[in-house]
């Protein structure tokens, strides 16, 4: 019944289709008929489906209900292959049957020949619609409604034609020639001679538009191109470079520069490979990255961008050089930067930021400050990063990024901030071990306290005070870290079962308790507690007989 039903479903959408299957030289005249024998066709196959040890069940079911779908999508191809299996499905005496598949293939002939005729005619109306528009030169945007109307057509599925190449060679002709009409119109020289480059290229496997008529006009138009091109993009560079010098004559912030980054951006875009436009592109993003690093206090950046910006010559048309240069004083800059040096004895992991700032400052801007202002400038650098990683919660990244935090090359030439830049960077270090370790507020490191040297202290003051998390904790971050210590993975191991012992008996999970604490036995761990662990045992087995008689693992 499922199949009668999806049969009649197929027969109605043909029938909605008037395309009728009939004896040769029907379809037209007669699409109920054609339609009856499709109909009795896909009753004919379901039948025989039906038939005791028909080996071929599936397949017959199949093409019944693929029949109706694959004509009206015209995948005649499909439809031919199926007719001529299902020839060698049906008995070969049947008369009838026999009689019935010459009728449809006849009739399926006649309608691909319709449908073939049909797409040729459409196909001839938009040539002939393009050829005209292309001789008349009209308007890009009249090509659009060809576009449409091809993508209208869909060649025949399966079909052993070009007329799938040529709706395809056809298609590509209207789009380059649209692309010449519009990359000609905005000055783009170079998409506008790539796209007949393609018309040309194309004309030699479908010559729609002859090769000799294209490859003339490739050459007539090149140099015409090119020179409206270079004198549209060079008025374009001569206005937005005016316009860079007013922005410049009132600018305050990074902000003022967004409009004119803009403009000359989509000029840019517009006008590929332009060498002015591309300069002052990378010109205005510089004075907008100078003007960002003055609002950030970032004195090193701002610097090195007026560096920057004094090399180009574009820069220096767009405003004085003699004005650029007076900004290297420091009223352009952070009203802090302007102050002395923070002293000696007060400098802190606080305040190093500013410090760095202020270094930074006066070695790039050459303002005197009576100190190595190279060797200070390497190491608030190197302290600066390692902070950024501080304030960031990542103290691992510190461990990695600095491995030796007593000889920091440059620390004899750092004269009276020698032993200041030394204590805040223990200062640096110790927060470093705090955030690291996590300890108790009893159990913070000392000033001489290294990686190994507090790791160390922390698990024995964590093993006296039966604080074993904190020794497990520190176990583990000790071995990230590469400290060299006696402990090994087995102790490791060993602890953390020792702490799901805990968790389990925290729990009443008295069995898997026992198991834990035997498997933290095994290792022999000197970072185990030993008699804790025998203690808790005991009780266990003293009062959970059962649940600890019935861990298979100690029998």
């Amino acid at each position: 019944m499922k199949h009668l039903i999806r049969l009649s479903q197929s027969v109605r959408l043909l029938f909605g289709l008037t395309l009728g299957l009939a004896a040769p030289g029907a379809f037209a005249a007669d699409p109920t008929a054609g339609a009856k024998n499709l109909t009795k066709l896909s009753t004919l196959l379901v039948k025989q489906a039906e038939l005791p040890n028909n080996s071929a069940r599936a397949e017959l079911l199949r093409y019944a209900d693929q029949l109706g779908p694959w004509l009206a999508g015209r995948q005649y191809a499909e439809l031919e292959q199926a007719l001529i299996r299902i020839r060698v499905l049906l008995p070969e005496d049947d008369k009838k049957a026999v009689a019935l598949l010459e009728q449809v293939e006849a009739s399926l002939q006649n309608a691909r020949a319709q449908a073939r005729a049909k797409d040729e005619e459409a196909y001839r109306a938009i040539e002939t619609d393009f050829l005209a528009k292309f001789t008349a030169r009209a308007p890009a945007a009249e090509f659009d409604v060809l576009l449409a109307r091809l993508a209208g057509l869909t060649p025949l599925r399966g079909s052993d034609d070009s007329s799938s190449q040529r709706i395809d060679g056809l298609r590509n002709y209207v789009n380059q020639w649209q692309d010449y009409l519009l990359y000609s119109a905005s000055g783009n020289s170079d998409r506008a001679l790539s796209a007949l480059d393609s018309m040309v290229q194309q004309s030699a496997r479908l010559p729609i538009i002859p090769r000799s008529l294209l490859v003339g006009l490739r050459l007539s138009s090149a140099e015409q191109l090119k020179k409206g091109s270079a004198g549209g993009a060079d008025k374009t560079f001569t206005d937005l470079q005016q316009k860079l010098g007013v922005v410049l004559a009132s600018a305050n912030k990074a902000s003022d520069f967004d409009a004119i980054v803009a403009a000359v951006r989509e000029a840019n875009r517009a006008t590929p490979n332009n060498n002015l436009l591309n300069i002052l592109q990378r010109t205005t993003l510089r004075w907008q990255n100078y003007y960002a690093a003055v609002e950030a206090g970032n004195a090193g950046n701002a610097a090195n961008t007026l560096n920057g910006i004094l090399s180009d010559d574009l820069a220096v048309a767009a405003m004085p050089r003699s004005k650029i240069l007076a900004m290297h004083n420091l009223d352009r800059t952070n009203a802090k930067l302007k102050d002395p040096l923070i002293p000696p004895q007060e400098l802190t992991l606080d305040n190093l930021d500013l410090f760095k700032q202020q270094v930074a400052f006066r070695r790039n801007f050459g303002v005197p400050s009576g100190v190595n202002l190279e060797a200070l400038f390497q190491s608030t650098r190197y302290l600066g990063s390692l902070l950024d990683y501080l304030n960031k919660k990542q103290a691992a990244a510190v461990f990695d990024s600095a491995r030796n935090w007593l000889d920091l090359a440059g620390d004899k030439e750092l004269g009276a901030y020698a032993e200041p830049i030394a204590r805040v960077r223990r200062e640096l270090f110790k927060r470093t071990l705090v955030m690291y370790f996590e300890p108790p507020a009893d159990l913070l490191p000392n000033d001489g306290d290294t990686l190994a040297t507090y790791s160390s202290r922390l698990i024995e003051q964590g093993k006296t005070q039966h604080d074993w998390p904190l020794v497990y904790r520190v176990l583990t971050a000790a071995t990230k870290q590469r400290v060299q210590n006696t402990h090994s993975d087995a102790d490791l191991k060993a602890l953390g079962s020792f702490l799901d012992g805990l968790q389990n008996e925290r729990a009443g999970l008295w069995g898997q308790a026992v198991f834990s604490y035997y498997q933290a036995l095994q290792a022999r761990s000197p970072y185990l507690p030993a008699e804790e662990v025998g203690v808790r045992l005991a009780r266990i087995k003293r009062e959970h007989p059962d649940e600890y008689n019935g861990v298979k693992f100690i029998q």
